[in-house]
C-alpha cells in the first residue's frame, strides 16, 4: 500500500513547471486530489501502527510516510510530528526528514526555518532564492545541518543554483 500511495504522490510533479503557472494549476489540483487520498490511507497506518519503521517497511516505505505528511496541510504536519520524532529517536526514520519537517512547520507559523532547508520561487524571474531573514542564526546553520544528516548548506543551495554568501 505504501508503493502504490509513492507512485501517487510522485507521479505529476514532472508536469508542474513554475514558469507555466496556467498549466501548472490543473496538476496542482489532481496533485491535491492525490494527497488527500493519501493522507487519509496513511492515518489509519499511522494511528493503528505508528510511523513506518525502516527496519520493518524498508526504506522506500518509510520515505512514503513522510512524503505524504509532507505535502499535508499544517494540522497534519503537526498531528504526525511525534510519531515521526520518536521514529528518528529510535533510528526508524531519518533525521533529514525530521529537519524538512521542522522547517516546513516553522515556516507555516511564521517562525524562523532552523536548518535551511526550505527555499523559494520567484515567478517573476523564473528562479530560487534563499530568504536569510527567515533562517535562525545563518552563520550557525552547517553545525545544526551536520546534527541532521544534511550537507552544508552551501551544497544543498547549490542544487537550486543559489549562492550562499553568509560568511
Amino acid at each position: 500500500m505504501l508503493w502504490d500511495m509513492l507512485l501517487k504522490d510522485q507521479a505529476y510533479y514532472s508536469f508542474i513547471d513554475d514558469s507555466r503557472p496556467e498549466v501548472s494549476k490543473k496538476y496542482w489540483q489532481i496533485k491535491d486530489s492525490l494527497n488527500s487520498e493519501n493522507l487519509q490511507k496513511l492515518d489509519s497506518v499511522l494511528i493503528n501502527f505508528g510511523w513506518p519503521k525502516i527496519s520493518e517497511v524498508g526504506n522506500k516505505a518509510n520515505l512514503t510516510a513522510f512524503l505524504i505528511v509532507q505535502h499535508s496541510k499544517l494540522y497534519s504536519q503537526k498531528k504526525y510530528f511525534p510519531l515521526l520524532k520518536e521514529a528518528v529517536k529510535k533510528d526508524e526514520a531519518s533525521k533529514k526528514h525530521l529537519a524538512l519537517l521542522i522547517d516546513i512547520i516553522r515556516i507555516q507559523e511564521n517562525k524562523k526555518q532552523i536548518y535551511g532547508t526550505q527555499v523559494n520561487y520567484d515567478p517573476t524571474v523564473n528562479k530560487y532564492f534563499f530568504n536569510y531573514e527567515e533562517t535562525r542564526n545563518p552563520k550557525r546553520i552547517n553545525k545544526r545541518r551536520d546534527s541532521m544528516e544534511l550537507p552544508p548548506i552551501e551544497e544543498y543551495l547549490k542544487t537550486w543554483d543559489i549562492e550562499w554568501y553568509i560568511q
